[in-house]
Formats: C-alpha cells, sequence, structure tokens
C-alpha cells in the first residue's frame, strides 16, 4: 500500500475521500491540458516554446501527482 500525506487525515474529515477526489480530478485536468498543448505545439512551425513549457509543466504536475497519490497519470 502507497502511505501518502493524506493518510493522517483521514480520521479528521469526514469528506476526506471527497476532496481528494477534487484534487486528483484537478491535477488530472491539469496534465490533460498541458498535454493538449504540447501536441499542439508540435504542429505549429515556431511552438518550440510552447512545447518546452509544456513539457515543464507535465512534469511539475506528474510529480505532484506522484508525491500526493503515488502513482502517475498514464498516456491516454
Amino acid at each position: 500500500m502507497v502511505r501518502t500525506i493524506f493518510d493522517k487525515y483521514d480520521d479528521i474529515y469526514d469528506e476526506g475521500e471527497y476532496v481528494i477526489g477534487i484534487m486528483v480530478e484537478h491535477i488530472d485536468s491539469c496534465i490533460r491540458y498541458w498535454r493538449r498543448r504540447r501536441n499542439r505545439a508540435l504542429l505549429l512551425e515556431n511552438g518550440q516554446p510552447d512545447y518546452e513549457m509544456a513539457v515543464h509543466y507535465i512534469d511539475a504536475y506528474q510529480s505532484m501527482r506522484t508525491s500526493l497519490f503515488g502513482e502517475l497519470l498514464p498516456e491516454a
């Protein structure tokens, strides 16, 4: 079992799973947004700056997701 920083708060928040679910959805939607932006940048003639920025944001959100929930969002 992967332990996260939220394990110690389960008894405090009755709606803990709901809050964690919202956080997962938000981080996942950010990752998907930056993946779409990365993919669009590949199609542009001068999309290199957008591509590089998107890659960094994807890495940052994936790092957050791994730290908080113990797993990466797989490529769709």
